[in-house]
């Protein structure tokens, strides 16, 4: 029930910031969630990665470096699926 909670916000988060950023449209609620499914699988993915990172001596230089390549992964799947989702 969480989950599905989670995922419900977080594609109203999406819609609600295509509302608000005037580069980002999303063309449909399946979108949305979709958008929604991809993060939550990016974070369940890279959250441990992360923390263990963290604990390490120089960890938050590794752990800003891993954070701007998931940034980069992200424009990239939004370039991917440019009918769904449209970042200028």
């Amino acid at each position: 029930m969480k989950l599905i909670l989670r995922l419900l916000l977080n594609a109203l988060a999406v819609i609600i910031l295509a509302y608000a950023l005037p580069a980002v449209s999303v063309d449909s609620y399946v979108t949305a969630i979709l958008v929604a499914i991809v993060l939550s699988i990016l974070n369940f993915l890279v959250k441990p990665i992360l923390v263990l990172l963290r604990s390490l001596p120089k960890g938050t230089s590794l752990v800003l470096g891993l954070l701007s390549v998931k940034s980069i992964k992200l424009e990239w799947l939004s370039k991917k699926s440019s009918k769904s989702i449209a970042l200028l």
